[in-house]
């Protein structure tokens, strides 16, 4: 009983320890500047047990001397949680608004030094492309791309996107890491023995 908590223990920690070289520096937030605006990205930590909530915050702080504008049908200010693997997103702050969002154009003003949040919390849950919550499904362990962005018209004439991002890292829960490890154990054992 001893040997396989120590077993498990040592599997933790190289599991951990490959997640943090992978990423070399991980970190829990991140803030992009760009003419005069402050786009500033945060989750509470970088890596979590699978179905364990994120508690993201996303700010736009205006920076500028002069009132910030931007509007139109396809604005968006929004925060999206992409898969790493595949580059496809599987959750975002607007979806579990209630949809797609206004039917006509939305405007997000900053005036001077103003700043605007959106706190969210993922249940680590994939939304499946649709609105529906029927449909959703639990994500699977891996890496993952927590961002922040405004999409529209800037003062009702220059197009924008920006967006601002972080890595996080979803993990088995430690029992079933524990399981993974032993079977692991068990099969080279069980190999070893029928070679030799």
């Amino acid at each position: 009983m001893r040997r396989a908590s120590i077993i498990t223990a040592a599997a933790a920690v190289f599991a951990i320890a490959g997640l943090s070289r992978a990423n070399l520096l991980p970190v829990n937030s991140n803030t992009v500047v760009q003419d005069g605006i402050e786009y500033y990205i945060e989750t509470d930590k970088v890596v979590y047990d699978l179905g364990e909530d994120v508690q993201i915050l996303y700010r736009i702080t205006n920076l500028r001397d002069e009132q910030w504008r931007v509007g139109g049908p396809r604005s968006r200010g929004d925060v999206i949680v992409e898969s790493k693997e595949g580059l496809r997103e599987v959750w975002s702050w607007r979806s579990t608004r209630g949809g797609p969002g206004d039917a006509g154009p939305r405007i997000l003003q900053l005036e001077a030094n103003e700043a605007r949040e959106i706190p969210a919390i993922w249940g680590q849950l994939d939304y499946n492309g649709t609105f529906e919550f029927e449909d959703d499904f639990l994500i699977a362990p891996g890496q993952y791309r927590v961002l922040g962005i405004v999409a529209g018209t800037e003062n009702f004439s220059n197009p924008i996107y920006r967006s601002v991002g972080l890595d996080i890292f979803i993990v088995p829960e430690p029992g079933s890491f524990a399981l993974f490890m032993a079977g692991a154990l068990c099969l080279k054992h069980h190999r070893r023995r029928n070679t030799g």
